[in-house]
């Protein structure tokens, strides 16, 4: 049995098609942005933390499976021994799974203009590699977006010539 070769997209089936691979870019834009700040954040709490010990109030792993690898990290509350900046708790972000207990004493890097936030020191919670790939994906997408651009703008203009309007007066279609 012979496939049958599938009709290509039309001007607005290309249209729609374009609209969606520039949301698709945009949303790669977006989670890099926010990729990107956390990172700074967890960049700035190694860098500028103020150490402190901690007890801790209580544990909650949380683990997230794809493709049969399970990944685990942990948001670790925390009394502070010193307050910062007049804050006794803080939540502790771990990359990994904690197997901390509560009641144990640790210690930690609170974030001085965010004492609510802190991390173990040596453990960055996120690293400039997540954001750095979500802006490589975004810049791809776009490079895509302008060829499916082109392509959409083309029919529109061979879907205008085929009904003997041709293009408006004074402009040029180079492709």
């Amino acid at each position: 049995m012979a496939t049958r070769r599938r009709r290509p997209l039309g001007p607005k089936g290309q249209l729609v098609a374009t609209i969606i691979v520039y949301v698709v870019c945009l949303g790669f834009a977006f989670a890099a942005v926010a990729a990107h700040a956390a990172a700074a954040q967890s960049s700035y709490v190694q860098g500028h933390g103020i150490q402190d010990s901690a007890t801790v109030l209580n544990v909650d792993n949380t683990s997230s499976t794809s493709k049969g690898n399970t990944t685990w990290s942990a948001q670790v509350t925390v009394q502070l021994l010193q307050p910062v900046n007049g804050t006794t708790t803080s939540v502790v972000h771990v990359p990994y799974e904690d197997n901390s207990n509560d009641g144990d004493t640790i210690t930690v890097l609170v974030d001085p203009n965010d004492p609510g936030y802190s991390e173990l020191p040596g453990s960055p919670n996120t690293t400039n590699a997540a954001w750095i790939w979500l802006l490589v994906f975004s810049v791809l997408m776009l490079g895509v977006a302008v060829l499916v651009t082109r392509r959409t703008i083309r029919l529109f203009r061979q879907r205008r010539a085929a009904r003997g309007l041709g293009a408006p007066s004074g402009t040029y279609a180079p492709y």
